[in-house]
């Protein structure tokens, strides 16, 4: 008998995930088609989401079909990833509501992790995107989570290492920001968090476990990522989570720009990467891409890189070498490995290929320095400038000054 479930909550379950309202199958029809299963026929032991989906079927967040299938690549609705949501977080609601959604809804609305701006049909696939804001909000209705949140409206959409950062609008960044950053969601082989593709059954459960999990047993702190995240919204750096380097500039409370006689370059941003140790950054993969797929060259003699990013503004007519030859990091590094520029679009030093740009025009430009225990910090550098001609900026406080 404990292998029949045959209640309400699992066929009302069952009818949302597949799409019907509650009062298009009979309770008798239902209770003959609804049997739990063990095992789903289309999800082997092996699949990668299969501990998640077991979790929620358990938790009687979702449920399979009549056929013993859980159909995991299936996309959801706004509607029933809002209702997995409700229930996986015990919110209260009515029953009977028309929509069957509707309860749902206002519940979600009433406890602040669904905004009715962000969408108006909820029948429609939920995309990655609108997963995003809701998860963030549900995570932080946890006072620890939300001062995180908080901080992250100091981020761009740069500081998120995918490939399709740029989709992100500003008010989206804190939200993206704090759910990849506790691994609540995370990104695809390609770097890309897919963020207009529409969601997966698969996915909505992972999701929904990882967030229940992370809000309920994990500290913020638990997570390098976010320590990387709210540093850079607080200083413009990550030294301090990744690295002994301590900051010697606050790039959020003081504009740091260099005039040039070619350009001016506004310094935005400085990246710690380690290469050495147990610690990977958040930001190895956008500027390095792949450590294995480096040449030795880029590896050796050096505890890590620093990376530099700069809005470049163009005063003339010319290619990167306007920059190129005029201001680099100290001590520097000739990186010419180009999968990672070619990624994530930005413009660096060295480059295979010719960069043009027209006056007035500005980039997003990429300086690579390294740093070892030898070295007593990192400066930024610029030849013939007419003002700010460079400064120190990372400081190895383990060699003095």
């Amino acid at each position: 008998m404990k292998k029949i479930m045959i209640t309400l909550t699992a066929v009302l379950s069952l009818t949302v995930t597949s799409l019907l309202t509650p009062s298009s199958l009979e309770p008798a029809a239902k209770a003959a088609e609804a049997k739990s299963v063990t095992r789903f026929k289309d999800v082997s032991t092996s699949h990668w989401a299969n501990s998640a989906i077991t979790w929620a079927v358990k938790e009687n967040i979702v449920a399979g079909y009549p056929d013993a299938t859980f159909r995991p690549s299936k996309s959801v609705t706004r509607a029933e990833f809002i209702k997995m949501l409700v229930d996986a977080l015990h919110l209260p609601h009515s029953s009977g509501s028309t929509p069957w959604y509707q309860a749902y809804v206002h519940e979600a609305v009433e406890s602040k992790i669904h905004s009715q701006a962000d969408f108006k049909s909820y029948n429609e696939p939920i995309s990655r995107l609108e997963m995003i804001r809701l998860a963030a909000r549900s995570l932080a209705r946890s006072e620890k989570y939300e001062a995180y949140l908080k901080a992250f409206e100091g981020l761009y959409n740069g500081d998120i290492p995918f490939v399709d950062y740029k989709e992100l609008k500003k008010a989206d960044v804190p939200y993206t920001g704090l759910v990849v950053g506790s691994k609540i969601m995370n990104g695809f082989p390609d770097a890309s968090l897919g963020l207009k593709k529409n969601a997966t059954r698969a996915e909505a459960v992972a999701i929904i476990q990882n967030l229940i999990t992370t809000q309920s047993s994990k500290h913020p702190s638990d997570f390098q990522y976010l320590q990387e995240l709210r540093e850079l919204a607080e200083t413009g750096m990550n030294a301090t989570a990744v690295s002994e380097l301590e900051p010697l500039l606050n790039l959020i409370e003081e504009q740091k720009v260099i005039e040039h006689y070619n350009f001016d370059a506004k310094l935005k941003r400085v990246y710690v990467i380690p290469i050495e140790g147990d610690t990977v950054s958040f930001y190895e993969r956008k500027f390095l891409w792949d450590r294995d797929e480096l040449e030795e060259r880029f590896l050796k003699n050096r505890t890590g890189y620093i990376t530099a990013v700069l809005d470049v503004t163009y005063k003339k007519d010319g290619s990167h070498t306007i920059f190129r030859n005029a201001m680099y990091l100290s001590p520097s590094s000739l990186f010419r490995y180009q999968e990672a520029r070619k990624n994530f679009g930005y413009v660096q030093s060295y480059m295979s290929d010719i960069f043009e740009a027209k006056k007035g025009e500005t980039f997003e430009v990429v300086l690579h320095g390294i740093y070892s225990k030898e070295y007593f910090g990192i400066d930024l550098i610029t030849n013939t400038a007419y003002k700010n001609s460079g400064f120190p900026v990372l400081h190895n406080p383990n060699k003095g000054m």
